[in-house]
């Protein structure tokens, strides 16, 4: 989990470049986005039928979108 979220961060941090974006809301986000991730994949083990791909696209493209700069 500490890779996921250190992979992530470096991610946000490289969208971020160059705008004025705390620290601490970077990892705010990241830990956000892991956190949403992990219970993407829970659900969909264990509700493969109500989680289809295109599902699980659009749900993490939304998440993704509040996070965008």
């Amino acid at each position: 989990a500490e890779e996921a979220l250190e992979l992530i961060k470096r991610l946000l941090e490289r969208e971020y470049r160059g705008r004025d974006i705390p620290p601490e809301t970077v990892e705010l986000r990241a830990r956000r986005l892991l956190t949403m991730v992990v219970g993407l994949a829970t659900e969909t083990v264990f509700d493969p039928d109500g989680w289809p791909p295109e599902r699980q696209r659009a749900v993490l493209a939304d998440e993704l979108a509040t996070v965008a700069p």
